[in-house]
Parts: structure tokens; C-alpha cells; sequence
């Protein structure tokens, strides 16, 4: 969440996504599975971050993989931070009764960055920042069909700490 109060969301495509129960909704969760090279959860978390985002200090993007293909951590720590917040299970959807996710806060140490989700052929399809009052009203007019996780994150996260 941004210092004025905003947050990104980004859309999954519809037809090109692989996880057919995720596409074309809207998430604000960045993220995706630990993999065997994850040397710590928070080596994860950070390299979930480097392959879905795009991150960019006034204007110009951040390359954070080092020259044999490692997430350089230490880097991205100096651009943004990880807090795990919390563990959701939500077993209202499908894809949540066979997943756990870890929730994390993740914040910019700079006013100058910006990030963006990264496109993935056609995976992401777009992203954008919005308030809370803003997203309300998106869920409510049926403008965007969100996640449950996304949901709970909203509920518990930004809407509580906006207030």
C-alpha cells in the first residue's frame, strides 16, 4: 500500500491463464509457489516479486537477477520491504481449499518507484492502483471479479489499517 493510501491490483487474462479457476479476475496478491531453490521463505517471497513485477525508480525498471540468474535479495530490499502478515485458508473458492497463502505487506522504501505486474503472455493483463473507496466500488458494480484471498486481504489489511 502506497503512503496516499492506494494499492495495485493487477487482472489475470482470461483466456491465456493456466489456472482456469483464477482467470481473468482481479488479485492484488503477488505470488505464487515456493520452488526447490528457495533457500527461505523470504528468498520466495522476493523472487515471486522480481518475476511478477516490474519495478521501475523514476521511470528507469530495476533488473534484480545477477548474472548466473539469482534474485540478488539483498537489492530488492533496499527498493522494498516484506512483512508476512498473516496466513489465509479460505476454502469458499476451489483453488483455495487446495492452497494456503502467506500474506505479506510490501512496501516501497522510495517515493520515486512504481511498479507494475509484468504481462507474462497474456498470464497478467493489466494492472492498476486504486483506494479503497475506489475498490468498493469496482466489487460492488461488478466492474471487477475479484479472488476470495483478495477479498479477505482487503477486508483484513487495507480496509482496517485505512481506517
Amino acid at each position: 500500500q502506497l503512503k496516499d493510501g492506494r494499492f495495485m491490483l493487477y487482472q489475470r487474462g482470461a483466456e491465456a491463464y493456466t489456472e482456469s479457476r483464477l482467470a481473468g479476475k482481479v488479485s492484488l496478491g503477488i505470488g505464487g509457489h515456493m520452488e526447490p531453490t528457495d533457500l527461505s521463505l523470504m528468498d520466495s517471497f522476493y523472487r515471486e516479486l522480481e518475476e511478477e513485477i516490474t519495478i521501475e525508480v523514476e521511470g528507469v525498471p530495476v533488473s534484480f537477477r545477477r548474472a548466473d540468474g539469482t534474485v540478488d535479495v539483498p537489492l530488492m530490499q533496499q527498493y522494498i520491504t516484506v512483512e508476512p502478515v498473516g496466513i489465509i485458508k479460505d476454502e469458499r473458492e476451489e483453488v483455495g481449499i487446495f492452497h494456503l497463502g502467506i500474506a505479506c505487506r510490501l512496501t516501497p522504501t522510495r517515493n520515486t518507484l512504481s511498479a507494475s505486474i509484468q504481462p507474462e503472455n497474456g498470464q497478467n493483463v493489466r494492472s492498476f492502483f486504486v483506494t479503497p473507496k475506489e475498490y468498493i466500488a469496482l466489487t460492488r458494480s461488478g466492474d471487477i471479479v475479484t479472488e476470495g484471498w483478495t477479498d479477505i486481504v482487503f477486508r483484513e489489511e487495507i480496509l482496517n489499517s485505512s481506517s
